[in-house]
């Protein structure tokens, strides 16, 4: 939680005063909501809604929260609606079934130059680059429970927990995305940070 919003947030160009000045923001596979209420109370200028696809921990996330601007529904990230200013998602597309048809759905929920916050665990590009104990556990995690999600589910592209960069790169672009950054955040050594502009 600190991390999210002491590092990460004031690490994207504009991101901060963005969420200070007031804006709306859908927090995609929010689980039990602990971003969608972190960044709700370190920004009560702007409103977040959190979704997820299963109803338990949307029952959870409502029950935590006592904030007035963050709301939670239980919705797919394919068929999320409404429009917003920016996008979460943290630490979960490449859970998804179909990451391609998300970020369509993604694309088209943005207002005129929104933005995605999508967060991925660390991996390189190429197995040489993944050749380290980080991406081996991300591995084996991506074999036992993330890859095995993400099958249950239609669609024919499944990432892992290991897809390479490039690969998000290729979905957000042909979703309809202008811009993917990668931002540098040292606290968050972990995981990869990108930024996506519509």
């Amino acid at each position: 939680q600190h991390v999210l919003v002491q590092h990460i947030v004031p690490a994207v160009e504009g991101l901060e005063s963005l969420l200070r000045g007031g804006c709306r923001v859908l927090d995609v596979g929010c689980g039990h909501g602990v971003s969608t209420r972190t960044l709700g109370a370190a920004f009560p200028k702007s409103s977040f809604h959190g979704v997820d696809y299963h109803a338990g921990s949307i029952e959870v996330a409502r029950d935590a929260c006592s904030l007035d601007n963050v709301t939670f529904a239980t919705e797919n990230a394919t068929d999320a609606g409404g429009s917003f200013d920016l996008i979460t998602v943290f630490d979960c597309f490449h859970d998804m079934s179909d990451p391609d048809a998300a970020a369509r759905n993604f694309c088209s929920l943005l207002k005129e130059g929104g933005a995605v916050l999508l967060i991925e665990p660390m991996a390189g590009e190429t197995i040489g680059e993944n050749a380290n104990i980080v991406a081996q556990t991300y591995s084996g995690f991506s074999v036992t429970c993330c890859l095995q999600c993400a099958m249950a589910g239609d669609g024919a592209s499944k990432l892992g927990t290991v897809a390479p960069s490039s690969r998000h790169r290729a979905i957000f672009a042909d979703a309809g995305f202008s811009s993917f950054s990668v931002v540098p955040v040292p606290t968050a050594a972990m995981n990869r940070v990108f930024y996506v502009k519509k």
